[in-house]
């Protein structure tokens, strides 16, 4: 089983999101939560959450530091499920 699929045991199966794999984390993408869309950082050990669609500021992102620097700048943003 690889990191993704492991990630997605007990989570609630949407044909929407989707992930993009990166050094050491990926970035998911779901349209479709009771809250709206959220875009996270998803790393072995946490998740960083974001109400809205993040995934171009993320893509210009160059690494996992940077990603987590453009978190804490929006943390107003922050989801209740992020860790």
């Amino acid at each position: 089983m690889d990191f993704l699929q492991t990630l997605a045991i007990g989570m609630i199966p949407s044909p929407d999101r989707t992930f993009t794999e990166h050094d050491g984390y990926s970035i998911s993408y779901n349209p479709l939560t009771d809250v709206g869309p959220e875009t996270a950082i998803v790393t072995k050990k946490k998740y960083y959450i974001l109400l809205g669609d993040h995934r171009e500021q993320y893509k210009r992102c160059k690494s996992l530091a940077d990603c987590k620097k453009y978190f804490r700048a929006n943390t107003d943003l922050k989801s209740g499920w992020s860790d």
